[in-house]
């Protein structure tokens, strides 16, 4: 359930997800202290980290990320059903036991 997910995405990235801003103002934060950027800002936003520092960071994030996986369980939020996040490589490999037809697979992380 969607409660379930945002307490183990906290504890995982040791954040605070709010759902508005009452629930910032009631946690002590107010409008001064809270910085905000839209979805063009986040996606264009370059760290002023090291690289090699800021790659780690995210390899690591993205193992934190890929430890509680879609299985396929539950909606998504615009309430469509979601399909287990390894359906495309089911898809291309087979689903069963036997994978022991399949050539050569390989999934690269960057």
């Amino acid at each position: 359930n969607e409660e379930e997910w945002v307490a183990r995405f906290e504890e995982a990235f040791c954040l605070k997800i709010f759902r508005n801003e009452e629930e910032l103002v009631a946690a002590g934060y107010t409008r001064d202290k809270i910085s905000r950027m839209d979805t063009k800002e986040l996606f264009w936003y370059v760290s002023s980290e090291p690289l090699e520092e800021y790659m780690s960071s995210q390899a690591e994030d993205l193992r934190v990320l890929w430890r509680g996986y879609n299985t396929g369980m539950g909606v998504d939020s615009s309430g469509e059903v979601v399909n287990d996040m390894c359906s495309g490589i089911n898809a291309v490999f087979g689903n069963g036991e036997d994978k022991s037809e399949v050539v050569y697979s390989v999934i690269h992380s960057r």
